[in-house]
């Protein structure tokens, strides 16, 4: 299962507060899919997991999902 992933929060960076904003796209198997399908889009979820690249020749970045929680 693939998905489009949107991450929005405040880190600090030395004394700096800085607002990160990013879309990346997310990959699940199995039960982690099954799982993830359930869930309307929109919603805020914790996510456990590995970058790799999307294939041997696409050197795009993609989130392989190995745990997920809800927030709020």
């Amino acid at each position: 299962m693939e998905f489009r992933l949107i991450h929005d929060s405040s880190q600090t960076e030395g004394a700096m507060k800085r607002q990160v904003e990013f879309e990346i796209e997310g990959m699940a198997v199995s039960d982690m899919a099954i799982r993830l399908s359930g869930l309307q889009e929109g919603t805020r979820i914790g996510l456990e997991g590995f970058l790799t690249r999307k294939s041997y020749r696409n050197r795009e970045i993609v989130l392989h999902i190995n745990h997920f929680e809800l927030i709020g």
